[in-house]
């Protein structure tokens, strides 16, 4: 998988083939380019093969959980509920299916346990099965936050889980893993020297979709016809005229 800084090049030299301005900003490009990537990803009607692969997936070794209110959590039975665990840092932004986030893995530090996503009323319903798994343990992903529900009568003590997800940046993910690398500016790596994450069946489309949007907007700029005119000044039918009076 390229860099970023691979991806904003071949970018600009795509402009440069199509006779287009070709300067345009490295954050600019990957931002388009990941919006982009976001729309194509969500309407994916195989989303399964991105959880085959290798490449863009991120880890997030350790996160702290704290204890918050059962009602916190919205949609939540709390007759059902022991107590709540939730992360006590939001995460950089995720790539997203309509089922929601793009983890492979949610566990416990050691690998001991681990949880399957939920939406707190799939969960609720869980609870309510005459027979259910007691082995089994959910979260739920809301607002960039994590969420483990201990229901009545299983024990789980944990304050922090290990994450496999497939975000958006992996310079935020670096910067959170680092706690915000604050003391590293000269020696932190560059933003464009990481991976662009997008699924590798899909980056064609991406460029593609991204030339397009520039182009359409080049189109919609009228080149400067009278390079000595006032910049003020409109081109349009009626220049020659204004020049002539």
């Amino acid at each position: 998988m390229s860099s970023c800084r691979s991806f904003h090049s071949s970018i600009i030299s795509m402009l440069r083939k199509n006779n287009i301005d070709d300067w345009v900003s490295p954050r600019f490009v990957i931002s388009e380019a990941r919006d982009i990537a976001s729309l194509f990803i969500k309407q994916d009607n195989n989303i399964r093969k991105i959880f085959n692969l290798i490449e863009g997936f991120s880890e997030i070794p350790c996160l702290t959980l704290e204890e918050v209110p059962i009602i916190s959590c919205s949609g939540i039975d709390v007759r059902l509920c022991d107590k709540m665990m939730k992360s006590t840092r939001k995460l950089p932004d995720v790539f997203s299916t309509p089922f929601g986030g793009i983890f492979k893995t949610v566990a416990s530090p050691n690998l001991s346990e681990f949880m399957i996503g939920k939406t707190p009323r799939e969960w609720c319903n869980i609870q309510k099965r005459e027979v259910k798994d007691k082995t089994k343990y959910y979260y739920f992903f809301i607002d960039g936050y994590f969420y483990i529900p201990i229901p009545k009568g299983q024990d789980l003590a944990i304050e922090e889980i290990r994450i496999e997800g497939y975000f958006k940046d992996k310079y935020e993910v670096y910067l959170f893993n680092q706690q915000g690398c604050q003391d590293c500016k000269e020696t932190c790596p560059k933003p464009l020297d990481f991976e662009f994450v997008a699924p590798f069946y899909l980056v064609d489309n991406i460029k593609k979709e991204l030339l397009d949007r520039f182009m359409r907007t080049y189109e919609r700029i009228q080149p400067d016809t009278y390079p000595n005119q006032n910049s003020n000044e409109k081109n349009g039918p009626l220049d020659g005229e204004n020049q002539r009076r």
